[in-house]
């Protein structure tokens, strides 16, 4: 019996894995004190901003243990008339046929908070019609050793420009 148990125990701890753990936040500003959005997989979320092309963040923090080895970030936009613009700052991004979507690939890992305590960005510019009141991002991050993950944010258009 005690073998048995030994035998499990050696089991468990050959197979144990460490992993990412995934905080994201939205924000439309890399400023110190830009509010920041926390983002839940599969949760929608709301936010509003003014019309006219904005720049928008992805902020990913790894609370893991393991690296996010060479994530892809991909951002649509609904509806297909409202266009997405990777940052140039983000020079890793691989163009699409579609205006409405943007694709990053990432060269770089995500390491854990632990290790590095700033997070990564991902910078991308949102420009809706005139008839456009309401947008919907579908921002999706896949790694190697993570499954997919989807954040949804509801973007309301109001009057103004940026």
């Amino acid at each position: 019996m005690l073998l048995a148990i030994f035998a499990l125990a050696f089991t468990l701890a050959t197979q144990y894995q460490p992993e990412p753990d995934i905080s994201a936040t939205f924000r439309q500003s890399l400023d110190r004190n830009a509010v920041d959005l926390q983002l839940r997989d599969g949760e929608p979320k709301q936010f509003e901003m003014k019309r006219g092309a904005g720049r928008l963040f992805l902020l990913l923090r790894n609370m893991g243990e393991a690296p996010l080895r060479r994530p892809t970030y991909i951002v649509s936009a609904t509806p297909a008339t409202v266009q997405i613009r990777c940052a140039e700052e983000f020079p890793q991004f691989r163009p699409t046929t579609e205006p409405n979507v943007c694709q990053f690939n990432s060269p770089q890992n995500v390491y854990p908070d632990s290790q590095r305590k700033i997070p990564s960005a991902f910078g991308f510019d949102l420009v809706a019609p005139e008839n456009v009141g309401e947008v919907r991002l579908e921002l999706m991050l896949q790694s190697e050793n993570l499954s997919m993950l989807t954040y949804i944010l509801n973007v309301r258009i109001v009057s103004g420009t940026n």
